[in-house]
């Protein structure tokens, strides 16, 4: 924020190939976390291509958000049908660089916060298939 309050936080609760994270909005009163919403990327040993499932929590979303694409190359964040944000990763950058666009009157903190936890997710797993063929 302006004045250098913390908007939102992310909670990571990595157990045993689960990896998901919680968000949370900071209430500018109180500086008490409210909860938003559970990132949670799911796996099946059929299918190596990761999928991420957005599960509400105190109807601080309104509708189903779901996610498609390729995370790291195109990635669309979809509320209700519709398209609400876009993540592109910046080709030929010796970091990881994004370009998110969150559609208009979408909540921008929600879906940068969903992205941001993707990316985590994303880099967690990555770091532990790396540890697993260093093993």
């Amino acid at each position: 924020s302006m004045s250098r309050e913390p908007l939102l936080v992310l909670q990571e609760n990595f157990r045993w190939m689960n990896y998901e994270y919680d968000l949370f909005r900071i209430d500018p009163r109180s500086h008490a976390h409210v909860p938003v919403c559970r990132i949670v990327r799911q796996w099946t040993f059929f299918d190596v291509s990761d999928r991420y499932v957005i599960q509400h929590f105190n109807n601080v979303i309104n509708g189903l958000v779901t996610c498609s694409g390729n995370w790291m190359n195109q990635f669309t964040l979809v509320a209700n049908g519709a398209a609400a944000a876009t993540v592109d990763k910046q080709l030929f950058s010796f970091t990881d660089k994004y370009r998110v666009c969150v559609g208009a009157n979408r909540d921008v903190l929600l879906f940068v916060g969903i992205a941001c936890a993707i990316d985590r997710i994303h880099h967690e797993v990555e770091d532990e298939r790396e540890r697993q063929r260093r093993g």
